[in-house]
């Protein structure tokens, strides 16, 4: 006996009529045999004309971007005479943008410029001032070495959390005033305010104590 089971019966390929000449063709077809032509599905022509202008008009813009954006020498041009100015005053407030500007700079071997740079670098005021901000996180600015000392004399140095740091300059020495927040002997959070001084060669801590 024949088995008439619709379930058993084999499916039908689904039919599109092609986009160019409007013959039946499979929907999954890469090319019609009748024409010839790439993606007749007309659905699936429309998805890769989307992917396709996507794409150009992504590359269109990192293109323009890349164009757009000054070269180096021309940023260089625009800064120059701003930062030889800069570099003349020496402000402190300046430094750590002249540090910045001349090692952005270095690779174009304007020699007058660099000769400049250098006479700034090492000189013993901007070595000083690089030995304190190298004591300094560059992520959330407290002191490294201080926290490490506060940590270790915490219950649980895990529960440490960094709130603001602020220093200046005495001498040979770094004055620093930190607030943070740690849980005390009962696992309660606790905010604290420390002193300390560290040495400007070393950045160690050498005196430190909690405010009242």
């Amino acid at each position: 006996m024949l088995n008439t089971n619709k379930k058993d019966k084999p499916k039908m390929a689904e039919k599109i009529l092609c986009r160019s000449c409007k013959e039946e063709v499979h929907k999954d077809a890469k090319k019609c045999p009748f024409c010839r032509i790439d993606t007749p599905n007309p659905k699936e022509h429309k998805r890769y004309l989307i992917r396709l202008w996507s794409t150009i008009i992504i590359l269109s813009l990192v293109i323009f971007a890349k164009c757009s954006r000054p070269s180096l020498k021309e940023e260089f041009a625009e800064e120059k005479e701003t930062i030889e100015f800069k570099l003349k005053e020496r402000n402190k407030g300046d430094y750590d943008y002249l540090l910045d500007k001349c090692k952005k700079y270095d690779e174009l071997d304007d020699q007058s410029f660099n000769a400049k740079c250098d006479g700034f670098k090492y000189a013993p005021e901007t070595q000083k001032h690089i030995k304190i901000t190298e004591q300094f996180s560059v992520w959330d600015g407290s002191h490294i070495n201080l926290v490490s000392t506060i940590k270790e004399s915490l219950h649980d140095s895990s529960s440490f959390e960094h709130i603001h740091t602020m220093y200046w300059e005495k001498g040979d020495i770094v004055s620093i005033k930190m607030s943070f927040r740690a849980n005390n002997a009962f696992g309660t959070p606790v905010t604290s305010t420390v002193i300390a001084e560290a040495g400007i060669d070393t950045g160690n801590i050498t005196w430190m104590e909690l405010e009242e």
